[in-house]
């Protein structure tokens, strides 16, 4: 974490600002693109998406883009590409959870500057300001986790005293190195080593799971949405009647309610790495 000299984004158009902020907010309605399983509605389909795919769409549109995957009343689950910079925002409500799947960026809040960068997840807090940027050649593609969800009026764009005020009264933010955390978990002696990296009130939490060879996450009747995306490896699942072949990169949407099962397979010579958001809470083997 470093610290930086405060800058002017006065250069960036009113309406881009607005588009921007209502992307990270979850309101995805400037891009044409709704989830059909918005807040309030919780029909949720069960579903396996492959992100490289969801991310290879997103390099034909023009102007802001993104890609909801998951709508309820207590998450919200996109990718987006930040081509250059999220002006400095504050969700009023909402805990914003940023994985970063591929580019380089930073994050601000005040003076503090966060590196981003292939499997860092950032985690700011309701009321802590942030401000986004590209910093590499490519595109910094994020996997975005709001809970609970946000919207236009809880997420407000900041003027740089405005920024610098709110965040000397906030929380800083968690900044996790997942690849790390992962092998820290695999001493646990555990059968299926996981661990909690943030609980979110009744709302959501987060965290990560390894699936050592033959063994498995089973539920007859899971409490929570679980949305599941497969860092490393390979894995059978079945939610309800869908069964599918899981290998890194695809995301696994699994609706409460639901009976599922993912398995790392017998011939599988490393174990199955997996990070978990879930609205709300559910509690990793």
């Amino acid at each position: 974490m470093r610290k930086r000299s405060g800058r002017s984004m006065s250069n960036i158009p009113v309406w881009l600002i607005a588009a921007l902020l209502a992307l990270v907010g979850g309101i995805l309605l400037l891009s044409g693109l709704l989830n059909p399983a918005g807040p309030g509605n919780e029909m949720i389909d069960p579903a396996v998406i492959s992100l490289s795919q969801k991310l290879a769409l997103l390099s034909d549109v023009t102007g802001a883009k993104a890609e909801p995957l998951f709508d309820s009343s207590k998450a919200s689950l996109a990718l987006l590409r930040v081509e250059s910079q999220i002006p400095a925002h504050v969700h009023h409500k909402s805990n914003e959870v940023l994985y970063v799947l591929s580019g380089t960026g930073k994050a601000h809040t005040g003076s503090a500057e966060y590196d981003l960068s292939p499997g860092i997840l950032f985690i700011a807090f309701a009321k802590t300001p942030i401000e986004l940027e590209k910093t590499g050649d490519q595109p910094l593609d994020l996997l975005i986790f709001l809970t609970p969800p946000s919207n236009e009026k809880n997420v407000t764009r900041l003027k740089p005293e405005e920024f610098s005020a709110l965040s000397k009264n906030s929380l800083l933010p968690l900044l996790v190195n997942v690849p790390e955390r992962m092998k820290s978990i695999s001493i646990q002696g555990k059968a299926i080593p996981s661990t909690t990296l943030s609980n979110f009130s009744a709302d959501g939490n987060l965290g990560l799971i390894q699936l050592p060879q033959s063994q498995k996450i089973s539920a007859d009747k899971v409490s929570a949405n679980l949305l599941i995306y497969v860092l490393n490896g390979t894995a059978n699942a079945k939610i309800n009647s869908l069964e599918a072949t899981l290998k890194s990169g695809d995301l696994v949407i699994v609706p409460a309610r639901s009976k599922f099962v993912i398995e790392s397979p017998e011939e599988n010579q490393s174990s199955t790495e997996l990070i978990f958001f879930s609205a709300p809470p559910w509690q990793a083997p």
